[in-house]
């Protein structure tokens, strides 16, 4: 699970307490918390690989990846993202999709 965000925005602070939370509730998963606008190139690059075409974007920006099974039979990288706060269940069942996919490709 990524967390792109900014430091001192409202919604920001609002998902960064419900990444925490999940990420507390499932030792068996990476957190991973970039703080954009700051000096993490990764922040930026996590933006790019989310929208490769540019435009804007918004934070907080949160996505879940896994290993998924691709439709010609390989292993490919899928996710879910959300840019803006997402609520506590929604993020909860991302992360027991990714959990299922990632056992199935195992």
């Amino acid at each position: 699970m990524i967390l792109d965000h900014s430091e001192g925005c409202s919604p920001c602070i609002q998902q960064g307490s419900i990444c925490r939370s999940i990420s507390s509730a499932n030792p068996d998963i990476t957190y991973i918390d970039l703080s954009s606008g700051t000096d993490e190139p990764d922040a930026s690059e996590g933006f790019a690989a989310y929208d490769p075409n540019g435009g804007v974007h918004y934070v907080p920006l949160t996505i879940v990846v896994t290993k998924v099974q691709s439709p010609s039979g390989g292993t490919v990288i899928g996710w879910h993202a959300w840019e803006g706060v997402i609520d506590e269940s929604s993020l909860q069942s991302w992360i027991a999709d990714a959990k299922s996919h990632y056992s199935e490709n195992s």
